[in-house]
């Protein structure tokens, strides 16, 4: 008390008082909420004439303890993971044949490219995204485009807002994901929350035209070759004879 320059009147008696810690304007530490009990007892001092004090310290459930101690720690990262599931043909896909993106939206408004994955059959599954402070992070993901002639790859692109904000009964954050769609829509079309990519296969027509005509040209030329080899094999025979 006499540090923090607080004095008490010099007087028998006792004193009470409430030691808290002021919380600071860290968003990233979790200030200490506890509220120590302190009693000062003045009682005279038969030698001196004075008076002699002494403090007694007691935590919240009353109970004494020698000093009190504030601990302060720094709030546990928060994490989010998306999901996404993979249909073809309106079937869970199978194997791994398709590839997906996860952009991260920087303070510019520019998307940058933090991940692909390919799906383990149907599903999707990106790495845990960790935040480390509180605020408003935006994502999107979509599908990379293959190169098989015989699928329409799914074009839509969703958008992921998660909410990150403290929580003050722990030292942690609470998470809040929202996902749109290109309209700008909540997203709420598939249970669970997760979002959905679906291709399909497409019948390519049969070859015509050039692609016949190079065929039967080929296959032309090919028994002239032979008919002429055979015919030159023949004169030669004859000749000879």
């Amino acid at each position: 008390l006499s540090e923090k320059g607080l004095s008490v009147e010099q007087v028998a008696g006792e004193y009470e008082f409430i030691i808290t810690e002021i919380a600071g304007d860290n968003p990233d530490l979790v200030y200490d909420k506890t509220a120590y009990g302190a009693k000062v007892i003045i009682e005279p001092n038969e030698y001196t004439k004075g008076y002699v004090a002494k403090v007694v310290y007691t935590n919240e459930d009353g109970k004494k303890i020698n000093t009190p101690v504030f601990h302060n720690v720094s709030r546990t990262p928060a994490e989010a993971q998306i999901h996404a599931t993979k249909l073809l043909d309106g079937k869970f896909a199978e194997g791994s044949d398709f590839e997906f993106a996860l952009y991260a939206k920087d303070s510019d408004g520019k998307y940058t490219l933090i991940e692909k994955v390919k799906n383990n059959g149907k599903d999707i599954s990106f790495n845990n995204l960790i935040f480390e402070k509180a605020g408003n992070y935006e994502f999107k993901v979509e599908e990379v485009e293959g190169d098989k002639i015989d699928v329409e790859y799914d074009k839509t692109i969703y958008y992921f807002t998660v909410n990150v904000s403290e929580n003050e009964a722990t030292d942690g954050y609470f998470v809040k994901v929202e996902v749109l769609n290109e309209d700008g829509n909540e997203y709420n079309d598939y249970e669970d929350g997760l979002i959905v990519f679906s291709n399909k296969t497409i019948e390519l027509p049969p070859k015509t035209g050039d692609d016949l005509n190079l065929a039967l040209w080929l296959n032309t030329m090919f028994v002239a070759l032979v008919v002429t080899a055979y015919t030159g094999i023949n004169f030669r025979n004859n000749k000879q004879k």
